[in-house]
């Protein structure tokens, strides 16, 4: 069907959480992502990427996903709301809810991430993956082995994976080295973003601090870019000793003109004391990953047994 309106207009997209303007989301357009709502919680959607029927979806981490349909109300409009109502945090059923403000909030992270992680100096990482690659045309790669990850003081660099397969993928090792690569940097991005978090306030983040359950602090933190083209998301708990970062779901979204990338890691974390240093760091211990990319190829990647050596 023709597009509802003529093209160059939009439709302003408001988004809450209950009665509050809800930042950063992702706006997606009959799954599809099309935009990231403002520090504001709006967004501009062009109605030449609009039919009549469509499903337009805000979707932030913890957070159900809400939709509705692109109607001739919405048309005549130009305007309409999607309110998250529901938590969906790991699953977790009922948790304790304080009303911290964002500062009580901020002081509660620093106090979380009092542990240094400096995971700038020399690290070997030796790991287990295994993986399932989905290209475009719906052709599925079962791919697993082993892999090194070296970071050195001018650069990171990773050696060739040692692959066990009966699949043909000798077109798929440089995708399968460059995930494994960003997957692995991402999740130690976690930990770097929030420790930068805690020494001084970025213009375009949000943090908040949801509540505990079971021994574990919950929190959300949200970066964007001043256009609005990325946004990440992270949910993490961290132990009760306010120390230790123990889980984490991280998705991030790049937009490229018309083209997507969409990340979601999960992670777990366990505590190191290197020999070259007496601070104890935080690092992850197993990573899921699940991979879209603008060619439409699907990565689902797991690594574990992960393994640890700081260098001098």
């Amino acid at each position: 069907m023709a597009p509802l309106i003529l093209q160059g207009q939009e439709i302003k997209v408001n988004v809450f959480y209950k009665n509050e303007p809800l930042p950063y989301t992702y706006i997606n357009v009959n799954g599809t992502p099309i935009a990231i709502a403002n520090a504001a919680g709006v967004a501009n959607i062009p109605v030449d990427k609009l039919n009549s029927g469509d499903t337009i979806t805000s979707k932030m981490i913890g957070l159900l996903p809400v939709s509705l349909i692109y109607n001739q109300q919405i048309q005549q409009n130009q305007e309409c709301e999607l309110i998250h109502t529901e938590e969906d945090i790991f699953a977790l059923g009922e948790v304790v809810i304080f009303g911290y403000g964002n500062n009580r909030s901020r002081r509660i992270l620093r106090e979380v991430l009092n542990t240094n992680s400096r995971l700038h100096q020399n690290y070997l990482v030796n790991a287990k993956f295994s993986s399932i690659i989905t290209l475009s045309n719906g052709t599925a790669y079962p791919i697993e082995g082993t892999f090194v990850l070296e970071k050195k003081t001018k650069g990171t660099s990773m050696t060739l994976p040692l692959i066990n397969t009966r699949s043909d993928t000798s077109n798929l090792n440089h995708d399968l080295m460059t995930s494994i690569h960003g997957v692995y940097g991402m999740a130690c991005a976690i930990i770097i973003r929030l420790n930068l978090e805690r020494a001084r306030q970025h213009s375009n983040t949000y943090m908040s601090y949801i509540g505990h359950k079971e021994g574990c602090h919950f929190f959300r933190y949200i970066n964007t870019s001043n256009q609005n083209k990325s946004a990440i998301h992270i949910l993490f708990a961290a132990n009760a000793d306010l120390q230790t970062l123990a889980n984490a779901k991280y998705t991030v979204l790049h937009l490229m003109n018309d083209n997507f990338a969409n990340y979601t890691i999960n992670t777990s974390f366990q505590k190191l004391t290197p020999r070259i240093s007496r601070t104890t760091i935080t690092v992850p211990k197993d990573i899921e990953a699940n991979i879209v990319r603008p060619d439409g190829t699907v990565i689902d990647l797991k690594i574990d047994n992960i393994s640890i050596q700081f260098k001098e």
